[in-house]
């Protein structure tokens, strides 16, 4: 992490940097790296590139996340926040608690017939691309060389806790890829001369983590908040503080339909949700010392051995930035050690599951000093070569960085303390993900496999059980409508499970009572007589206004990025 007086390898060759990054050879510089970049991608994403998607970890889970999307969007609902197609179209809430906007691309294909295989693998390399060029473009602002950042980035895309992630978490790995942006924008803000054009970059960066990851979400803005800690004294410049004020603002505005939904139901409903188990605290899955030692691994070969390499050819004591990084590291491992205090800490919580229940596994901790650790690494690779040769050693290293990170991550395995893991195996393009009875998401009282309807059997999506007649039944996704005949006032039980939010009208408009009934199912209030009844997931109506606002900081976001470029050119 750099502090106030920068002392970088990169200061001790800035001449050299200035004879390789001039105006006059930049478009050469640019053309020839993005080609770099653009070879490592097809290296990473290569896993990719079959009609048959990989079947690892919770794929099932991500697969129906993606088909309850797809069916949703097909009727016109947007955005999506319960995904019926899980649980024999009863639903979950998976939509809301976990963010998914990335997940429209592979829904869309699906739309447009593309297969299931095919869909998550184009996700997939559009990420995998995504991630190496947001990386080289974050650490471009971080240290201002084509060079070095394309470097950095290969670095990074290599290590082995960003690869783990990839192919298996569609929403951990974009808000990972997105890390060097965040703080490099961050960091520009406020250092850099004219530093200030970068705010939206920032947002961009933190939005992009937003809607991906919550948790990654929350650790990046810890990490943003102790570097504004470090540079408090640079917030005194009216127009850094500005900037830092407005990227604040529209982080918040932009990505309000997203969190006001899962701020209110992870407030007033409790689910159940199927992850990692332990008792009480995180002191319980922390690790010995041998098994310490096997989980630094976790950073990957590339990156150890660079370590290694760096520390012998430059003593770190002499080099007050690589120390407090190399600090900053050694503290994240040593917080896996069972040694660390985690006991004594949650004891300073009221709820003494607070810390369990927010960060899950200690692993994540991790991500947090690798882009700082591979900006090093990164500079010092190109370092290595500047008398030689100014593109092919680097290029080199850094592809060879990708190649061993790929087949580690993806064909090797890895030891954390727990079992082995591995990059899973291949399944056919035409096995459609089943309505699933994957219970995450939904009430905690309830379980879905032990539930029957009244012939005994699993509840399916035609179960509809009311004295009245009901016909004309039609159900896609959200939506239900059906006709009936009620010979007095009655109630018609749905497939559905209810959440806040489902209205029901009839063929007048008129909105009909809905609520929760046995385990949480839904049934509507009939009048008595014949009509018809439509039912809808429309969600209360902060969910709506909180709609129109992020669409509204969207507009004006880009009219003040404008600004922002015009008052710089």
């Amino acid at each position: 992490m750099d502090t106030p007086n920068e002392n970088t390898l990169l200061q001790t060759n800035t001449e050299n940097m200035k004879i390789s990054d001039t105006y006059a050879n930049q478009k050469t510089t640019i053309a020839t790296w993005a080609f770099i970049l653009m070879t490592a991608s097809i290296i990473l994403s290569s896993p990719f590139f079959s009609t048959e998607f990989l079947a690892t970890g919770d794929t099932q889970f991500h697969l129906n996340r993606i088909e309850g999307i797809r069916e949703e969007l097909s009727i016109g609902e947007f955005p999506v926040r319960i995904n019926s197609y899980c649980l024999n179209g009863y639903g979950t809430a998976d939509c809301i608690m976990y963010p998914d906007l990335f997940l429209y691309l592979p829904a869309v294909l699906r739309l447009m017939d593309v297969s299931v295989g095919v869909s998550y693998n184009i996700f997939w390399i559009f990420v995998t691309f995504f991630g190496v060029f947001s990386a080289w473009l974050g650490y471009y602002i971080w240290c201002g060389s084509i060079k070095y950042s394309a470097v950095m980035a290969l670095i990074y895309n290599s290590v082995y806790s960003c690869l783990i992630h990839h192919g298996m978490s569609p929403g951990d790995y974009p808000a990972i890829c997105v890390l060097p942006l965040a703080f490099g924008s961050l960091l520009a803000i406020l250092k850099a001369q004219n530093g200030t054009r970068f705010w939206p970059l920032f947002v961009i960066a933190i939005t992009v983590a937003a809607q991906s990851h919550v948790l990654t979400t929350l650790l990046i803005v810890m990490v943003s908040l102790g570097i504004l800690i470090i540079y408090h004294n640079k917030l005194r410049d009216k127009s850094r503080r500005n900037a830092i004020l407005k990227a604040i603002g529209f982080c918040v505005l932009l990505n309000a339909w997203r969190y006001v939904p899962l701020a209110y139901f992870y407030e007033t409903i409790t689910f159940q949700i199927f992850s990692k188990p332990w008792s009480h605290s995180l002191h319980d899955v922390t690790l010995d010392l041998p098994k310490l030692f096997q989980s630094q691994f976790f950073f990957g070969y590339p990156i150890i051995l660079l370590t290694i390499f760096f520390a012998l050819k430059h003593n770190p004591l002499r080099n007050r930035n690589w120390l407090l990084v190399l600090v900053f590291n050694t503290l994240l491992a040593v917080m896996l050690w069972e040694k660390f205090p985690w006991t004594g800490i949650e004891s300073l919580f009221p709820d003494p599951q607070f810390l369990p229940n927010k960060f899950q596994y200690p692993h994540r901790f991790f991500l947090f000093g690798i882009p700082f650790l591979c900006k090093y690494l990164g500079q010092f690779t190109v370092d290595l070569f500047v008398k030689t040769a100014h593109t092919a050693g680097p290029a080199f290293i850094g592809l060879a960085c990708c190649c061993i990170g790929i087949y580690s991550a993806f064909y090797g395995s890895y030891f954390f303390g727990v079992e082995q893991v591995g990059m899973g195996v291949y399944s056919p393009a035409d096995t459609v993900p089943s309505y699933g009875q994957q219970e995450d998401y939904l009430y905690n009282d309830v379980s879905f496999k032990d539930l029957k309807n009244r012939d005994g059997n699993t509840p399916g999506p035609n179960d509809i059980y009311s004295i009245a007649r009901i016909y004309n039944t039609v159900k896609t996704g959200t939506h239900l409508s059906f006709s009936y005949d009620a010979p007095e006032n009655c109630t018609v039980q749905v497939p559905l499970f209810y959440w806040p939010g489902y209205t029901a009208v009839n063929q007048l408009h008129e909105k009909l009572s809905v609520h929760s009934a046995e385990n949480h199912i839904m049934e509507v209030n009939l009048p008595q007589g014949s009509g018809t009844v439509q039912i809808n997931y429309t969600g209360p109506w902060f969910f709506r206004l909180a709609d129109v606002v992020s669409m509204l900081s969207l507009i004006l976001f880009i009219i003040s990025w404008k600004r922002t470029e015009a008052q710089f050119s």
